[in-house]
């Protein structure tokens, strides 16, 4: 949901977003949007995007920024899952920089394009920080969905019943 976005820059400090360049052309909210030093990204999995991430991400964390990204590059129904996509772990692992994988149910109660949010407790858990020492990638990615889709599993068991 769009909830995480307003609630992480809270928990984190100095927060920067990946996002898709497209939403710059949104008139004054991408525009807004691109006057911040957020990292922008074409969303295509060419080596190109994947530099250009490395190279704004390793910018704005020696600028004191946390990097926030979505794994699964866009928004999926709650107790369902997209492709997780490498370009987090790949930056971690370029830069030297510890993965701190977050799990949260916010879309339980702010779903994607809804227009009516429900009531409820939003659970926001923080793993354990993964450091790309000695890992690939793929090593730092897998990782981080491992814990992010057990941790899902138990604070939203009621979505992975029938899964299971």
């Amino acid at each position: 949901s769009a909830w995480e976005t307003l609630v992480l820059q809270e928990i984190f400090k100095d927060t920067v977003f990946v996002w898709k360049k497209e939403i710059k052309y949104i008139p004054f909210f991408g525009w807004a949007l691109a006057a911040l030093p957020m990292i922008e990204t074409d969303r295509s999995a060419t080596k190109a995007a994947l530099k250009s991430l490395v190279d704004q991400g390793r910018d704005r964390l020696a600028n004191g920024y946390t990097v926030i990204i979505f794994p699964e590059g866009t928004r999926s129904q709650p107790g369902s899952k997209n492709r997780y996509k490498v370009g987090g772990a790949h930056l971690a692992v370029e830069t030297a920089t510890p993965v701190v994988p977050v799990a949260l149910n916010s879309g339980e109660f702010w779903g994607r394009n809804a227009l009516f949010k429900r009531s409820g407790t939003v659970t926001v858990s923080i793993g354990p920080a993964i450091d790309p020492a000695g890992l690939s990638s793929s090593e730092v990615l897998a990782r981080a969905e491992t814990w992010i889709e057990d941790e899902m599993r138990r604070i939203s068991p009621q979505l992975y019943a029938a899964a299971a």
